[in-house]
């Protein structure tokens, strides 16, 4: 291009240039940010959370096959089981309302909490469990799903019910008083510590074998337990 058509372009470059609207406050409400995503073995199923600068997330679930797309609104924390059967998720209140709880200062006895919400691939039916606290989702294997509930009018609780999922029989295993757990990285085996005022001969380490719905004691008595891992 000679000199006479750089100047010839040079104006309309200009132009452009000036028209682009600079990134202010308003700018970060609308600036969604792709988190977590994760797809099915067979690339059948693709999911992410969508996180806007400000507002609800929304957990969006897509079969490549079909086309079709779920969108799941004030969702979070998205885990897809390790041969896709099913999605989990966790749902929230709506984001405007929380932070007028907040500022009303309400007490949160008194405010519904997060649900955990099982989406099953397969069926495309949902599992919903209200006072979600934490969920674990096996990463070498699959078939459940692990995760405790919180008592929303004991906001003082260190330890609280276990709950495991089996997604076939849409059936619980329910474990009292746990502190904490976690779960086997290559085999269907999860570790907790107990602790119940009420039964104290139930305190100790266990390991519990899922496949086999078997216990084995580790440790059985009062004890403190820090960081238990595999």
């Amino acid at each position: 291009v000679g000199l006479l058509g750089i100047l010839f372009l040079l104006p309309a470059y200009l132009c452009g240039q000036t028209s682009k609207k600079s990134l202010d406050h308003s700018s970060w409400g609308t600036w969604n940010t792709v988190e977590q995503p994760q797809i099915s073995p067979d690339g059948q199923w693709i999911t992410y959370q969508i996180r806007p600068g400000q507002g609800n997330s929304a957990v969006i679930l897509t079969n490549s096959l079909t086309n079709k797309t779920w969108t799941f609104e004030r969702a979070s924390q998205v885990k897809m089981s390790y041969h896709a059967q099913v999605i989990c998720f966790r749902q929230s209140m709506d984001h405007h309302l929380d932070r007028e709880n907040r500022r009303m200062k309400i007490s949160k006895s008194e405010i519904p909490s997060d649900t955990l919400v099982i989406f099953h691939l397969g069926t495309l039916a949902e599992s919903r469990f209200p006072g979600l606290k934490d969920v674990s989702v096996p990463s070498k294997w699959d078939g459940h799903v692990a995760f405790q509930a919180v008592d929303s009018a004991n906001a003082k609780a260190k330890n609280f019910p276990l709950f495991i999922y089996h997604i076939a029989h849409q059936k619980l295993d329910t474990f009292s008083s746990v502190l904490q757990y976690t779960l086997c990285e290559e085999a269907p085996l999860l570790a907790m510590t107990v602790k119940s005022g009420l039964n104290p001969d139930q305190n100790g380490l266990f390991v519990w074998n899922i496949a086999q719905s078997q216990k084995q004691i580790v440790w059985k008595g009062q004890a403190e337990f820090k960081g238990i891992n595999w």
